[in-house]
């Protein structure tokens, strides 16, 4: 189970809260180079964090991208392709936004069709609540009009989303809607004229009402997450309502039943029932993925195709599984699929299947680059690809895998001197695969043993900054250290049967077997590099969020491999954990494994909590956290101070889980470069301590590695190795 947290500051003796709005008042933002130059300039460069915070981004990041398409969509004519770029414009600490067109023939000429809008946040359903904030930027997608002249789009100005239409040869934008409520998604009518849209009008009033209810105190009940604030959120479901507005004259009035089926089919085409992925042939052909009856919580999906013939039939070979992606070939009688496949799934596989009783499909080529966000035009894919040291860029892939680019996001990092990067695959303890890449220094000659960082807890695509990027991969090894960019290996409990999510977590948490494999992988990559006179043992660093955070608590606990440590998230503890979560949170968390309050559960918390084992730990730890998360990390801050372990907290107004805001994500680069530098670079001080770590922290020296002389309970370890191989049994 991967949970959010968010952020504040604390140094050693104090807390310090980072300072910062969304936006710095006055400054405004220089999006001038938001359109990417055709060539790149000047002579090689080192990469540095303000250049890595300067990426133009489209879509989603690309642990997420490459299973949710849309970002990229091409027009009904088939000749040209729309998306929306962002960057960021660091001395404004603000986001340039622009959609995009380009021809797919030809030179590739890139026109501006729109720029500006404020960044626009994916919200989540959590435990009851409606739109629970989050740091991650949403999928704008490109809609065209039937007749490809025009693209509406999602623009959000003044702090409420409207629809936009542009013209597709950049000759003007304009706004269509003038809706009070945030619009949620849209489509065109068949013939051109009309755009439905959703809104969730409710999510005012309730707010509305939340304010009245202030006046005479909240009631505390299931709409509170305390650690997120002190304010109830919108609980329960919000109906979504349907209006349908003329483009010309732009009045808007309630959807008709057709039209909000419109809306809420994909591609104007209805999918069978139960249909998850699906793709309609030129001929009437139809495919889709459906779930495997029986299949558990985590479902396993069916192939299936029904032919203009008639003729259905659904493919029981094992390479229909982890399908991401369908499309149908215009004239052609067989259907191409994108799927997880390789080591740990660390690879994409194109197949080609032509649907008949046993026929097996035939794989085109393998990659483990990424392609997300994809789109048949003519006998190739149009995707987003990203590479370990290429950052996002659009390009046609040929059936064969060859890769002709059609726009480079960022010309500017041909001009930058990358280091060797390759991928690495091992087995833990338990047999279990796990895969991660190692990023050396430019100048590494392999004649000395290097610090190692660990970045958690995806490694795919461009190597950036790990999950919600915090940790700056690239520019950590341009200043010598050894980066593990880690790929965390599947939940142990998947191999167990689970009716639902609660069920699959506590397979997960029963005798720690999931993060004892996580740790075991940990260790294992660890040993291997200092096998080969790669890593130092004695420096050895590791970072994340989330998830990631979960790790390095076990880890802190039951390993004595890690010389400093850095978390985005707050730890989990046995005084706060529940309480801050609220009371829907916590009857979640109750139901997925974890003790209840009353309960002092030492068997449970002895093998976890920093707070009672910290008479044993060593390892400095640097917290830097969303504000409406740190106080999670206030239980274990004062028990690693009390015990006099440097330990630093931050904490980020503003800020939801994954850090969004320009200054803040800098501010986080450079402090985690200077917080490993210093630990495990205690010959070399860092030139970056004075200004981004406390005054006492940056004084001080590294500690003795041994444990303290309080032993760890030795049943943590014991009962997870047998939990764990129990489960592989399975």
């Amino acid at each position: 189970m991967i949970r959010a947290i968010k952020g504040l500051t604390l140094s050693t003796a104090a807390l310090a809260f980072a300072a910062g709005t969304p936006a710095l008042a006055g400054v405004p933002a220089d999006c001038s180079d938001l359109k990417p130059d055709t060539v790149s300039h000047g002579t090689r460069q080192a990469i540095t964090p303000e250049k890595l915070l300067r990426l133009r981004d489209v879509g989603l990041p690309a642990a997420a991208a490459v299973s949710r398409p849309g970002a990229i969509t091409v027009s009904p004519d088939g000749k040209f392709v729309a998306f929306q770029i962002r960057r960021v414009d660091r001395t404004a600490s603000a986001y340039c936004l622009g959609m995009f067109v380009t021809a797919l023939n030809g030179a590739h000429r890139l026109i501006a069709v729109d720029r500006g809008g404020e960044l626009i946040r994916m919200t989540i359903e959590r435990t009851g609540i409606t739109r629970f904030p989050t740091g991650v930027p949403q999928l704008i997608t490109p809609h065209w009009s039937p007749d490809s002249r025009w693209i509406a789009y999602l623009k959000r100005i003044d702090g409420v989303t409207q629809i936009w239409r542009a013209q597709a040869d950049g000759q003007g934008a304009e706004q269509l809607s003038s809706s009070l409520d945030d619009i949620e998604d849209l489509t065109w009518s068949p013939d051109g004229t009309t755009i439905i849209f959703a809104s969730r009008p409710d999510y005012r009033k309730i707010q509305q009402q939340i304010d009245q209810e202030g006046e005479a105190g909240f009631h505390y009940d299931a709409r509170f997450v305390p650690k997120a604030g002190s304010r109830p959120f919108p609980y329960a479901s919000i109906d979504r309502v349907y209006l349908a507005i003329d483009v010309t004259s732009r009045i808007a009035r309630p959807a008709t039943r057709e039209e909000i089926n419109l809306l809420q089919m994909q591609n104007g085409r209805a999918k069978p029932v139960g249909a998850n992925l699906f793709a309609h042939g030129p001929d009437g052909a139809r495919a889709w993925t459906a779930i495997r009856p029986s299949s558990g919580y985590m479902p396993q999906f069916d192939l299936h195709v029904a032919l203009a013939s008639g003729e259905q039939f659904s493919c029981r070979f094992d390479t229909c599984e982890g399908i991401l992606g369908l499309w149908w070939p215009v004239g052609g009688t067989s259907l191409l699929f994108l799927r997880r496949e390789g080591w740990g799934n660390s690879q994409l596989g194109l197949y080609r299947w032509k649907p008949g009783p046993s026929r097996r499909p035939v794989r085109l080529f393998a990659t483990e680059d990424m392609l997300a966000s994809c789109e048949l035009v003519g006998e190739r894919l149009l995707c987003l690809h990203e590479a370990s040291n290429q950052p996002s860029r659009l390009v046609f892939a040929g059936l064969d895998g060859h890769l002709e680019p059609v726009v480079d996001l960022n010309p500017e990092f041909r001009a930058l001197t990358f280091g060797p990067t390759r991928r690495l695959k091992w087995r833990n303890a338990f047999g279990v695969e796990t895969f991660g890449d190692l990023v050396l220094p430019p100048d590494y000659d392999g004649k000395r043993r290097l610090p190692l960082i660990i970045v958690q807890y995806d490694s795919r695509g461009f190597l950036r900054g790990g999950t919600g990027d915090e940790y700056p991969i690239q520019p950590l090894a341009a200043r010598g250290f050894a980066v593990l960019s880690f790929e965390r290996p599947r939940f142990t409990g998947f191999g167990r049967p689970a009716k639902d999510g609660d069920e699959l977590f506590r397979h997960n948490l029963e005798g720690w077997s999931d993060l004892r494999s996580v740790l075991s992988s940990l260790e294992t990559i660890t040993d291997q590099l200092v096998t080969q006179g790669i890593a130092d043992p004695a420096r050895v660093g590791i970072a994340g969020l989330s998830d990631g955070t979960r790790n390095i608590q076990y880890a802190l606990v039951n390993s004595d491999r890690f010389a400093a440590a850095s978390v985005s998230s707050s730890f989990e503890e046995p005084g706060t954990f529940l309480p801050l979560a609220g009371p829907a949170g916590a009857n979640s968390y109750v139901a997925s494994g974890y003790p209840r309050m009353e309960d002092m559960a030492p068997d449970f918390w002895n093998c976890y909590s920093l707070v009672r084992n910290a008479a044993r730990l060593r390892t400095p730890v640097l917290m830097q956290l969303s504000d409406d998360e740190y106080l999670g990390a206030l239980e274990p801050f004062a028990a690693l101070q009390d015990k006099g372990i440097p330990s630093t907290l931050y904490v980020f107004p503003g800020e939801h889980h994954v850090k969004w805001q320009p200054r803040h994500r800098l501010a986080v680069y450079y402090r985690n470069i200077a917080w490993f530098e210093h630990w495990l670079m205690p010959d070399h001080p860092s030139s970056l301590a004075v200004k981004w770590l406390p005054g006492d922290v940056a004084q001080s020296t590294v500690l003795s590695r041994a444990m303290g002389d309080v032993a760890a309970p030795a049943q943590c370890r014991a009962q997870a190795s047998a939990s764990t191989s129990a489960s592989k049994r399975r």
